[in-house]
């Protein structure tokens, strides 16, 4: 999707650590958060530029935040993670991982946010065609499991689409839309949310 500034979603907890008090989990939030803060920024303040043709690269490793929420999905606020992106531009090729789950959940008070560690991956792989639509460079899906804090483990499925943008340092960053898809039982839950990878 190309990501305008009115459509940029991200968790004020990951946005800002001094609004909400101490960060949630202070592991998750220096790895992730912090390295794939800054691209988002810069897709608000519209100084990363989406790509409209392959790069000059015939790669490029990249790694940052997924955020997925839903009210079904786990009974939680939401799950957030690390996700990986290898690009192959050559191949036209993309794959990766998310790891490091957490269930995010509102206090007592709500007034800020907590985290729960998960168990799991998922892993994905699909196709890059950089065109100059909304969301149509990246398309892939993946599979995996998830172990929840209750013990339940989920059979999770997910599908990303997304587009490539050159940043002002000039490395390149993705980011797009997912949804996440956890069977436990006989009745599946979906989440919607985004993803911001960066070099």
């Amino acid at each position: 999707m190309r990501v305008a500034a009115a459509l940029v979603f991200i968790p004020s907890f990951l946005m800002s650590a001094c609004s909400l008090g101490t960060p949630y989990v202070d592991g998750y939030n220096e790895k992730n958060s912090s390295h794939s803060l800054p691209f988002v920024a810069e897709l608000n303040a519209s100084t990363a530029t989406a790509l409209t043709t392959t790069p000059t690269e015939s790669s490029a490793s990249m790694e940052g935040t997924f955020y997925v929420t839903s009210t079904s999905f786990r009974n939680v606020h939401g799950i957030a993670g690390q996700i990986d992106m290898e690009a192959n531009f050559a191949a036209g090729t993309v794959s990766g991982k998310m790891t490091e789950f957490v269930e995010v959940q509102p206090t007592s008070t709500s007034t800020r946010l907590i985290g729960k560690d998960m168990f799991g991956e998922i892993n994905y792989a699909g196709t890059i065609n950089i065109g100059t639509g909304s969301g149509d460079d990246i398309s892939a899906t993946g599979s995996g499991r998830m172990r929840t804090t209750n013990g339940t483990t989920y059979s999770t499925t997910t599908t990303m689409n997304g587009d490539f943008y050159r940043r002002p340092s000039s490395a390149l960053a993705a980011a797009g839309g997912i949804t996440m898809t956890g069977n436990p039982g006989a009745t599946a839950e979906t989440g919607t949310g985004s993803y911001f990878v960066t070099e």
